[in-house]
């Protein structure tokens, strides 16, 4: 990660080390993405500039019985008082 002029940026890269099983896939196969060694104050030309907009999306609500696995999961209220709670919540 790194900051230019107050904005925040990142780069990534990968390696393969193993192929494992993408050894016998006939498509998609893993590209190493070299990232070079960067120091601080270094200069660098920029080839090209990719921007992306993304936005995310809450995740899906709980249904009752997961919220109650939830609960007992992390010691949350009594065999007793969970109906209270759900109930409270809804």
């Amino acid at each position: 990660r790194f900051e230019v002029n107050g904005e925040g940026f990142a780069v990534s890269g990968r390696k393969l080390i193993d192929p494992g099983f993408t050894r016998v896939m006939k498509s998609g196969e893993m590209q190493d993405i070299e990232v070079p060694d960067f120091r601080v104050g270094e200069t660098c030309a920029l080839d090209s500039l990719d921007m992306s907009n993304h936005k995310t999306r809450p995740p899906p609500y709980l249904s009752e019985s997961d919220l109650l696995t939830l609960m007992d999961k992390h010691g949350i209220g009594t065999d007793a008082s969970m109906a209270t709670h759900i109930q409270n919540i809804q």
